[in-house]
């Protein structure tokens, strides 16, 4: 973002104009997060412009926003920034206050990201699991065609072994399992 950028090189009169010109422009439900966002920014040049109280304002407005609207992902840096701004105001328990609520947040993001990490290491170990089975499913269909294959073959071989090549008619190898079975009958 642009402003972003100017505000990195220290130009804050610049990103200023531009991160309110953003406030305006952004549309609240489509882009929230942004548009939170810039309280932060904002703030942060206030703050080092040494207006500790329109950052104080910008920013509490920003943490005002964020929790009314449940987004969550701005919180914890606008938590810190209230902190510094109320150290650096004298305001030390307010300091102290966002600084627990900046602690809480952050750890309750942590954890959060491990919970999705968590949850994407799953999806990703059920995608390959599903991906051998399929592979596992393929090969098997391979090997049962094969082995009708060769079950048919095995068929062709043992005719093809009690019966002469010539004539096709039944050979001395047939004889003996007709008169074999023939005895066992009998006997």
């Amino acid at each position: 973002n642009c402003a972003e950028s100017l505000e990195r090189l220290a130009r804050d009169e610049e990103a200023l104009d531009r991160f309110v010109a953003v406030q305006q422009c952004v549309d609240a439900p489509v882009n929230a997060e942004t548009r939170l966002g810039v309280y932060r920014h904002v703030g942060r040049i206030l703050l080092r412009r040494g207006d500790l109280e329109g950052a104080r304002e910008e920013v509490e407005t920003g943490i005002a926003a964020a929790e009314g609207s449940g987004v969550k992902a701005v919180l914890p840096a606008l938590y810190e920034l209230a902190s510094q701004i109320a150290e650096l105001s004298g305001d030390l328990p307010m300091a102290l206050e966002r600084f627990k609520q900046f602690h809480d947040m952050h750890s309750h993001v942590i954890e959060q990201g491990k919970r999705h990490a968590q949850l994407l290491a799953a999806r990703l170990d059920t995608s390959r699991a599903e991906a051998e089975a399929a592979a596992e499913r393929e090969r098997s269909q391979a090997l049962e065609v094969a082995n009708a294959d060769l079950v048919g073959r095995a068929s062709e071989l043992e005719q093809e072994a009690l019966s002469d090549a010539l004539t096709g008619l039944a050979n001395r190898r047939r004889l003996d399992e007709e008169l074999a079975t023939s005895y066992q009958d009998a006997v």
